[in-house]
């Protein structure tokens, strides 16, 4: 079998699980997957500042709704994408906080619950994308929520109000197309004709029924695989390679395994191409596209400079001190817990998964050789600038696939607790990935939250960036 054959969907590798889960796991799994996204929407309402970053887009969304975009002298590409500080918005992130801000206001905790409540629905529909192959699975699909709840790297930035809070749930939804795709294709096609799933005059049927329904949830799957990547792409320019590889790679699977016909496989690139239009053209006819460009790899001084930046900046960012000790630096990017990106409840998992990686079953296999593809071409979307490594809002996709990795790694685990070793193991690395969950969320909530409202005033300079005044003058 090669690193990509399709699963088999066997249930070898979670005998047991489900069984034991509907009596006691899974309860109690639901229970603290639900305190903690209500502890997540908690802290979003009562963080109740703004960095500059953030401050940015908040002042975009406030002069539209008060009817004053665009502010005259900033450089706009229709809403499409407008500078609001150093960077730009992109109108994947402008149009729904707009329409979130007209519902339910545009104040600071407003805008913080509209992301969180966002990362956190990304993180639900992972868990059942993950579930899938798994055959639906319901204890895999809350132990995945579970564990990118407490994830440390979209702890802190899926509480962050600005576009690259939402491209790892735009790679999510590109996800679940996916999973679903290759899931569900021996069950029906989506271009076949309507009327061959019409029910027949002898009575109708739950089959009849039930192909309508996985008719039209393909045919969706199939719009929202590109499309997902595409705005992605326009989130944040850094997952661009992450979108790329998944998109080529997600449709030669499809095709590998039959899971999509010819036809279909024509209307991923169609739609793509579409979709992407916009982008190019505002690529080649904004300048200031070309103006981000300038701390990028291929701008080094020589060549070999570029190849010697991309390895460092490649071994900072999979370094054991950014996955599992310190981080990245930058105070809007993490909280400064011990633990780094990861957090130290995720080492034992991890340490198990790779031990076990000669051994895993078909699913599992495919699905972590997968994350770790997805994983390296987000990082790579880092590694690819001179700058800041290791940056780990450029390579936020990555935590979608390191949920995975860890999910894999704990169900590995819960395989070996048939021995006093095994049971040893389990309880270890279950007790530490909650103590250290409750030691991250007490950091954030007393020391973090106290402290960052300083970096706002400090790096805020009146005149520079207009969007930014609007926001801290109206």
């Amino acid at each position: 079998m090669t690193k990509f054959d399709m699963p088999t969907n066997s249930p070898l590798s979670m005998k047991g699980f489900h069984q034991d889960s509907r009596r006691f796991l899974l309860p109690i799994g639901i229970s603290l997957a639900l305190v903690v996204a209500a502890l997540r929407v908690g802290i979003a309402y009562r963080f109740g500042f703004l960095f500059v970053d953030e401050a940015a887009r908040a002042g975009l969304v406030q002069s539209i709704l008060d009817g004053a975009f665009p502010i005259p002298g900033v450089p706009y590409f229709g809403i499409l994408f407008v500078q609001t500080d150093s960077s730009f918005t992109p109108f994947t992130f402008t149009v729904p906080a707009v329409l979130w801000s007209r519902l339910f206001g545009s104040s600071a905790a407003s805008l913080r619950v509209f992301v969180a409540l966002a990362t956190i629905a990304g993180i639900v529909l992972l868990g059942r994308s993950v579930s899938y192959w798994f055959r639906n699975n319901v204890a895999v699909w809350v132990l995945t929520v579970l564990v990118a709840l407490l994830l440390p790297w979209n702890f802190m930035q899926g509480l962050q109000f600005w576009n690259p809070t939402l491209v790892p749930v735009f790679i999510i939804v590109a996800f679940w197309a996916f999973s679903f795709l290759a899931n569900h294709s021996a069950q029906v096609k989506s271009f076949d004709r309507p009327d061959e799933f019409v029910p027949s005059r002898m009575g109708f049927g739950v089959n009849d029924w039930r192909k309508n329904a996985l008719a039209r949830w393909k045919l969706l799957a199939i719009t929202l695989f590109p499309l997902a990547l595409v705005a992605a792409t326009y989130t944040y320019q850094p997952a661009a390679f992450m979108s790329v590889a998944l998109f080529v790679l997600g449709v030669w699977l499809l095709n590998k395994w039959n899971s999509v016909r010819p036809a279909e496989t024509l209307s991923f690139f169609i739609i793509a191409a579409c979709a992407s239009i916009p982008f190019i053209v505002a690529f080649f006819a904004w300048p200031y596209f070309l103006e981000r460009t300038d701390f990028a790899i291929w701008a080094a001084p020589t060549f070999l400079d570029g190849i010697r930046g991309l390895f460092l900046n490649l071994d900072s960012l999979f370094s054991l001190s950014n996955l599992f000790l310190y981080g990245d630096s930058n105070g809007r990017h993490t909280s400064g817990a011990m633990g780094g990106m990861l957090g130290f409840g995720a080492l034992i998992p991890m340490i198990a998964l790779f031990g076990h990686w000669r051994r895993l079953d078909a699913e599992e296999r495919f699905l972590a050789n997968f994350s770790v593809f997805g994983i390296f071409f987000a990082m790579l979307g880092s590694a690819l600038t001179l700058e800041g490594n290791p940056h780990s809002l450029r390579s936020n996709g990555a935590w979608v696939f390191f949920t995975v990795l860890i999910v894999l790694g704990y169900m590995k685990i819960y395989q070996m607790r048939g021995t006093l070793l095994g049971k040893l193991i389990l309880l270890l690395a279950a007790v530490s990935f909650l103590f250290y969950s409750v030691y991250y969320i007490h950091h954030f909530v007393t020391e973090f939250t106290q402290i960052r409202h300083i970096m706002f005033d400090f790096i805020w300079h009146p005149g520079e960036f207009p969007y930014i005044d609007y926001w801290k003058t109206r």
